[in-house]
This record gives C-alpha cells, sequence and structure tokens, in this order.
C-alpha cells in the first residue's frame, strides 16, 4: 500500500505569539518566501480553530510549517528559519511516506495529525505498525479509501532531538478529504470506530492533535 519515501522534511509545529495572528503568518510567508538553502518547496498552514475529531488534544499549534530539502543536513539547518519568533515550536525531521493517491485535481479539506507512541513500544515498533497493520484496517478493511483524497504519514526519524518530551512526536499523518466528507472521520464512523480500536496497539490516544488547516504555498524552487 505504501509507494516511496520523499526527500528530506522538516515539519515544525509552531505556537504564534500572541497578537494579530493573520499579520504574524503574512510576515512568516515573506521571510520563507526566497525560500531556505537546500530547500525545493515550503508550505505554511494555519490550523482553523476547529473540532476534527472527538477526544483530541488541543495542544495550542497554530501554524505549521512544512519544508522539502535536498539533504537531511539542508532540513537540519532550517530549523531556526522555521521555529523563528514562535512562541514555541516543535522541529521534526521525517521521513514522508506516500500511502493513497486518489488523483484528485483540486483538493478539498487539509488535515494534520500528531501523535506519540505508547510507553511499551519503541518509535520504530510503533511507526511499523502504523505503517503496516494500522493502513490495513483503515484503507483496506474499511475501504478509507473511498473518502481519501490524497494521503502522507510523515515518521519522525529516530534521532530526532527535541527539547520537551511533550513534544517528541513519533508520526504525523497528513490527509485530504472532500469537504463533506468530514462526517467521515467523525468518531461514531466505522471506520473511526476501527481506527481508534487499533491505536491502542501502538499510540497514546490522550496524545491525539488533530488539525484542519489552510495550506498556503510559500516557495516553490523552479
Amino acid at each position: 500500500m505504501t509507494i516511496s519515501p520523499a526527500t528530506p522534511k522538516l515539519l515544525t509545529l509552531l505556537r504564534a505569539p500572541e497578537g494579530d495572528l493573520g499579520r504574524w503568518v503574512d510576515a512568516v510567508a515573506a521571510r520563507l518566501g526566497s525560500g531556505v538553502p537546500g530547500a525545493s518547496r515550503i508550505v505554511l498552514n494555519t490550523v482553523r480553530p476547529v473540532e476534527v475529531r472527538e477526544g483530541s488534544v488541543d495542544a495550542g499549534w497554530n501554524v505549521i510549517v512544512e519544508g522539502w530539502f535536498d539533504t537531511r543536513a539542508d532540513a537540519e539547518a532550517a530549523r531556526p528559519a522555521f521555529a523563528q519568533d514562535a512562541a514555541a515550536s516543535a522541529s521534526l525531521i521525517v521521513d514522508e511516506i506516500l500511502v493513497h493517491d486518489g488523483h484528485v485535481p483540486v483538493l478539498g479539506a487539509k488535515i494534520i495529525v500528531a501523535f506519540r507512541r505508547k510507553a511499551c513500544v519503541s518509535r520504530a515498533q510503533a511507526q511499523a505498525h502504523w505503517r503496516g497493520r494500522h493502513v490495513e484496517v483503515g484503507l483496506i478493511e474499511h475501504k478509507a479509501t473511498d473518502f481519501l483524497q490524497l494521503y502522507f504519514q510523515n515518521h519522525v526519524v529516530l534521532d530526532n532531538p527535541v527539547e520537551q518530551s511533550e513534544h517528541d512526536y513519533d508520526g504525523l499523518p497528513e490527509y485530504w478529504l472532500d469537504g463533506d466528507a468530514l462526517a467521515n472521520v467523525a468518531a461514531d464512523a466505522p471506520v473511526m470506530k476501527a481506527i481508534a480500536q487499533d491505536e491502542e496497539n501502538f499510540l497514546d490516544r490522550t496524545s491525539l492533535v488533530t488539525m484542519l488547516v489552510e495550506e498556503r504555498p510559500v516557495f516553490l524552487r523552479g
């Protein structure tokens, strides 16, 4: 079901300083609009104040910056630029894995999730279950491909450094679906019940952060 890892990626969760969020986001977009060394693409996501999945934690993240790089060293070097001026941040080097592509020309609602693994499993074990059995449960056995337009798994690298343990995420699912299909990810939907049951095998469900975001491309290398 998985297809292939992409180039090195830096995914940074941010808490913007108090004040005018729109103005702050515009300033970040302008600062990153000329790119950073080694970057091929940069996308700025603003988190919308909408509850997507009942029971998810509100971790206070309101901006997410994604960058794709030529090398991991380039991605590591970009951490300060991505997190600059944020009140708090979590910078994560990830392996981005394309799981499903419905080849939809115009994508709908974009959702980014963050989770930490269960204490009794390693990062590698949690990610292996997520990439394997968990995909089977959702996409094959419960036909989530009927409403998912595009689905990536962002696997945080094993040696990613973090300053605070609550920011030590292990995985960040990222998916798009038609806005009219949001009911399919409601807690009482059969596919979500099955997914929640399987999550008990590898992730700490009290750590789940589910965010509906608005995507804003700010840099694309020509």
